[in-house]
């Protein structure tokens, strides 16, 4: 599910937390833990929304513009920006 998705007006249940909340309430309850979690969780979802779109350009930007992401996402990003680089020189 991504975040324009996010039920943002009706409040539900979480009985772990004890609280009602929207999604979108959650959802921020989470990113506001760090700075870090929160580019990660954006940056994946635009290159998730990339990928689903097939939008080169769109993919490319992202991968541009990664600042502050967890390890394991830059290893990918890294690993992307590798191959893209191997693509281009050899003229795939």
């Amino acid at each position: 599910m991504n975040y324009e998705a996010l039920e943002k007006s009706q409040p539900q249940w979480f009985s772990h937390l004890r609280n009602r909340l929207t999604q979108e309430q959650l959802i921020w309850s989470g990113l506001n833990l760090s700075h870090e979690f929160e580019n990660t969780y954006f940056t994946a979802h635009k290159l998730v929304e990339a990928f689903r779109s097939r939008d080169y350009a769109a993919f490319t930007a992202t991968l541009d513009e990664v600042e502050n992401v967890s390890p394991q996402l830059f290893t990918t990003i890294k690993t992307f920006i590798k191959r893209q680089i191997v693509k281009f020189k050899l003229n795939i």
